[in-house]
């Protein structure tokens, strides 16, 4: 180096310090020493590039100086440099910089502009500096504060909110700029970085275009620029980390609209095969397999649920795996298969396994046992105690010799597991027939709730409340439930808490109120009531919050003043934003509140209506999976006045069932027995029929006052009319083989109401014209396009009535009890694969065929 840039350099360093003075007007000078046309920074000369970048990155750091003629000073002057000369200490300072600069860096790199200007490496320097900033949480940011007050937690997670924002709106454009990028392999790596960075996002609640964004991205790079991405058995070879990664957030997009392309759990079946076989255990795996894994674990729950064949084979595969990589597919066996009983000793046992606290040798154990041999229970549970905590406070002061990452992976093996565990207990089981698991419990998991100081790390501590929780509820013991309580209102209340903790915290009320609620304390019964109405009050309703609820109504446990409340919140908020095919799920609950009122059936009734109606347009066609029959039945039995338990109050709710509901329940009735495929279908639908028409026949007797509306009895002989034309079961008179019961009822009607004696002097036109004005068709509730299809189906061997209609034969009713009776023409023939079994009714035998 000559001696004239050996004197430069130096003069540079010396200026770079004086960035550093207190004094305001120093630093401005030397900045503009440093950024001026003729300046140090921008002369071409050969120094050492050391002394460069040290200067670079000191004119970096007063970017966020507090005093604004110096930061003014820097943006004035920063542009006049070369790009080349800055990025590199952009890059390498914005993990640690202060959050004000780390803001203006990433502002600066999220326009294209800046971005197109850094190399690739750089550029994945750039996200890998700022991913830990974006998953910070603000109990992790400042570990020196164990307990912050409210002022400082909240200017943490206002800083922590503020670097996501930046980065969010810089990772976004990103995803942009790589998608139009030509050629894109150039920029594949990024792309895939983003993904990491931003999966999660991408599978909830991220804005549309960015979804869109990242699906065009995705499908560019797996399809090699087509826009249509086909999932087949193929498409999971030869599976690598980023491949899986892209293929789940395509999954998760599809999932979430109205797309047909699916994964198949086949698919899936076969690459768990390939990766099991290449696997001995996890320390023999490589950081790519184990992250595949850990996709593939992602990707099965948004896979295509109508493949019961693949979730089979997963279930299989999942339980080949080696115990060392259990931890990845803990929740998805759950999900594809219950945890059988027979493994819970062996989770048990890997458990005990792994569990970090020293190991006591047997001669400890006979020591011990011989001290303890005079004690009573209450000294002997005290002494154990003690030696615990002893024994635990010895672990701890060795924490300092333990390696963090293996500690961290063996702790989350077990918690995950142990979970597992928990989980795959039935309810119904008692915690004695599992020492083992009682015992990890209390030594494992326990002191890792409330005690910081073992770990910080905040994952494994929420893994560890999951645990508790989950043993709290499964061994009901009071001391317990009291405890959880206060933790529940406090860990609830922190911004730091996981969904999927909220969720199982939510469930933990309800359990607490259904189980318990008639032997808690009142103070405990109020206190988890409050909590519950805080949940349901300030934040936007859940699933679990609603299903929760349903529980503590089924249950009884909500009391009378609550109840109604409890209802139409449920009615307005869930079920009229839910899957409407949970609606049959819950009929016996609402049956059991709407039997209790008039004002309740008819509340129920007419609510529950229209959303029946779009129940049986919208999804039962089609569908095979759902009972159409069932729909129909529940409905009935929601509305049917002769269900309230007070006998006054049936004459207030006749109305409503008879003049709204039973017509258009009638016409779909006797939609699904004309066109059902197998006769069981045709006789549910008869057997239902039969008990509408008592229905409304038994309604409309107990509602007629002295004297009634005329308009009234004409739409009731009309109703009666279009029932006996579509031969509806009842007794039968011997000469007609009408039903005698309605037939008595039109004559009567006929006989004692002047306006309905004049009705039926109308010619048969104007009759007709009279019923589908009043009845309407039975078809107009279905869609035009399943009328055709209906068509098209080959006819089935029917008997005719005198209309014509096609139905089956009808057996006599019972009149004086109104039990509608067994359509014997419609039971099932037995087919090829039935086989008649004897079943023994009233002293006589029948066959019964049952379908293998």
């Amino acid at each position: 180096m000559s001696p004239r840039n050996e004197v430069l350099n130096i003069l540079q360093k010396k200026i770079a310090e004086s960035l550093q003075d207190g004094c305001p007007a120093v630093r401005v000078l030397a900045i503009e020493t440093l950024c001026a046309r003729d300046g140090l920074l921008s002369r071409n000369f050969d120094y050492d590039a050391t002394y460069d970048k040290g200067a670079i990155e000191s004119l970096v750091e007063v970017l966020g100086d507090s005093n604004p003629s110096v930061s003014e000073a820097v943006a004035q002057h920063l542009p006049a440099l070369p790009e080349s000369k800055i990025h590199e200490a952009f890059v390498s300072c914005v993990k640690d910089a202060q959050p004000s600069l780390r803001r203006q860096i990433v502002a600066r790199y999220g326009q294209q502009k800046h971005f197109q200007c850094l190399s690739n490496a750089q550029r994945l320097q750039l996200l890998k500096h700022l991913m830990p900033v974006y998953q910070r949480k603000a109990w992790q940011s400042k570990p020196g504060i164990e307990k912050p007050n409210a002022e400082k937690l909240k200017k943490l997670e206002k800083e922590l909110d503020d670097d996501r924002k930046a980065i969010d709106k810089m990772g976004w454009n990103w995803f942009k700029y790589v998608s139009a990028a030509q050629p894109l392999d150039e920029s594949v790596d990024i792309l895939f970085r983003l993904l990491v960075l931003y999966a999660e996002d991408i599978l909830g609640d991220a804005d549309e275009s960015a979804a869109d964004a990242v699906v065009f991205a995705v499908t560019t790079v797996l399809n090699g620029g087509g826009l249509k991405l086909v999932f087949d058995d193929n498409v999971l070879d030869d599976l690598d980390v980023c491949r899986a990664l892209v293929i789940r957030a395509y999954a998760g997009h599809v999932k979430k609209g109205e797309h047909d392309q699916h994964l198949h759990l086949t698919a899936v079946s076969k690459t768990l095969e390939s990766l099991r076989n290449s696997v001995d255990a996890l320390d023999q795996m490589d950081d790519t397999t184990v992250q595949v894994f850990h996709e593939l674990m992602r990707i099965i729950p948004l896979l295509d649920s109508d493949d019961p064949l693949g979730a089979g084979k997963v279930a299989s595969e999942l339980d080949k795996l080696a115990d060392e990589i259990y931890q990845a597919c803990a929740d998805v066996m759950e999900i594809v298969e219950p945890l059988p009983r027979h493994r819970v000793d062996r989770l048990v046992t890997i458990i005990s396994r792994l569990n970090p606290l020293p190991e006591r040798t047997e001669e400890e154990i006979e020591e011990e046992e011989e001290r303890d041999e005079g004690l009573v229970p209450e000294e002997r549970a005290a002494v154990q105690k003690r030696r615990r905590d002893a024994r635990m406070q010895s672990y701890r002061s060795g924490l300092s010799s333990v390696d963090v990452e293996e500690f961290d992976r063996k702790i989350t093996l077990c918690l995950v597991r142990l979970i597992a565990v928990l989980k795959g207990i039935p309810q119904t089981s008692t915690l004695g027939e599992h020492t083992v698991l009682m015992g990890t419990m209390e030594e494992f998991v326990k002191p890792f709730l409330y005690d910081s100081a073992i770990h910080q790390n905040y994952k494994l501590r929420e893994l560890a409340w999951e645990a508790h929780i989950s043993f709290v509820l499964l061994s009901r013991k009071t001391e317990e439930i009291d405890a959880i309580f206060v933790y529940l209102i406090r860990f609830l209340k922190s911004p730091a808490t996981g969904s999927e903790m909220r969720r199982l915290s939510i469930h933990g009320f309800f359990d607490f109120i259904v189980e318990r609620g008639l032997k808690a304390s009142p103070e405990q019964y109020n206190t988890a009531m409050l909590c519950l109405k805080k949940l349901i009050q300030d934040d936007k309703p859940e699933q679990d919050v609603w299903l929760g609820l349903y529980k503590l109504i089924y249950t009884d446990r909500i009391p009378d003043e609550h109840k109604k409340w409890a209802h139409e919140a449920l009615f307005e908020q869930y079920f009229l934003t839910t899957d409407l095919l949970l609606v049959p799920v819950f009929g016996e609950v609402n049956n059991r509140i709407a039997n209790r009122s008039a004002s309740n059936k008819n509340d129920i009734g007419r609510k529950f209506y229209d959303l029946f109606k779009k129940l049986y347009v919208d999804k039962v066609f089609g569908q095979p999976r759902v009972n159409a029959t069932e729909c129909i039945k529940t409905i009935l039995q929601w509305s049917d006045p002769r269900a309230i338990m007070d006998a006054k109050e049936q004459r207030d709710c006749v109305g409503v069932h008879t003049d709204i509901i039973a017509p258009d329940l009638l016409k779909m009735i006797l939609y699904i027995r004309n066109t059902a495929n197998h006769s069981l279908e045709r006789a549910e639908a008869t057997t239902l029929k039969n008990t509408l028409v008592n229905c409304l026949t038994d309604g409309k007797i107990i509602a007629w006052p002295e004297k009634h509306d005329a308009q009234a009895m004409i739409s009731l002989w009309i109703y009666v009319t279009a029932v006996l034309d579509h031969n509806a079961v009842g007794k039968k008179d011997a000469k007609t083989g009408s039903p005698l019961k309605l037939r008595k009822l039109k004559e009567t009607l006929e006989k004692d109401y002047e306006a309905v004696g004049e009705l039926v002097g109308m010619s048969d036109e104007d009759q007709r014209a009279q019923y589908h004005e009043t009845f309407g068709d039975i078809d107009d509730l279905v869609p035009p396009e399943v009328q055709e299809e209906h068509k098209k189906r080959p006819k089935r061997e029917q008997t005719s009535d005198t209309d014509g209609n096609e139905v089956p034969k009808s057996e006599p009713m019972d009149e004086e009890n109104q039990v509608p009776p067994q359509d014997d023409t419609m039971k099932p023939e037995p087919e090829e694969d039935e086989i008649p079994l004897p079943r023994r009714t009233s002293g006589r035998r029948t066959k019964k065929y049952v379908r293998f």
